[in-house]
């Protein structure tokens, strides 16, 4: 952003880096993780995209994204002392879930430095790993259609089980009835 308008008194992405992670204290399991990440992402932008953090663009970030599930060789080793020239930001790729986590402290990290005006914009912005989707898993869980007539068979007689009431059953046939027709979970359907 114009140098003017920056909130902050970076001289450099460092710096500004440095002034996000001031906001937990130091040592503390936030920080620490929070610097791991920062530092993978400024290590990267420099040596592997080759420009500071303050010009990345969005291209830049989905190529991040995708450096995180298969980091180059070089960049990984068994865990070592940050001092040691045996050091590596990775111990192995990353899983979906880590890289998402990843995703999610960067884009943290963008949108301040974005609220601070160092940065006019978020490139990180939408970015994130693509899991396995909620409908794969939804449809192998849902009643087919013989099931769901032996489920309907049920409650119709309802009424004449012991210890159902009709209203009680009435409403039983309302909530399987709207958990069927709307695909909700059942932690979602009993709020």
């Amino acid at each position: 952003a114009a140098p003017g308008d920056c909130l902050l008194n970076a001289e450099s992405d460092v710096d500004a880096v440095k002034a996000w992670l001031r906001r937990w204290q130091e040592g503390s399991h936030t920080f620490r993780a929070y610097r791991k990440e920062a530092e993978r992402l400024l290590l990267w932008s420099a040596h592997r995209a080759g420009k500071p953090l303050s010009a990345l663009k969005h291209e830049d970030c989905q190529d991040f994204r995708e450096f995180l599930l298969v980091p180059d060789v070089e960049w990984r080793g068994a865990r070592a002392r940050r001092r040691s020239e045996h050091w590596r930001p990775f111990a192995n790729p990353l899983s979906a879930r880590s890289a998402n986590q990843t995703l999610c402290i960067v884009n943290a990290l963008v949108n301040w430095l974005v609220t601070k005006r160092y940065l006019k914009g978020n490139p990180f912005e939408g970015i994130k790993v693509p899991t396995e989707s909620n409908t794969s898993r939804l449809t192998s869980r849902r009643w087919n259609d013989t099931e769901w007539k032996l489920i309907k068979t049920a409650l119709d007689s309802l009424e004449w089980q012991p210890g159902w009431c009709g209203l009680a059953a009435a409403r039983m046939r309302v909530v399987m009835l709207g958990g069927y027709l709307t695909g909700l979970r059942a932690h979602e359907f009993s709020r």
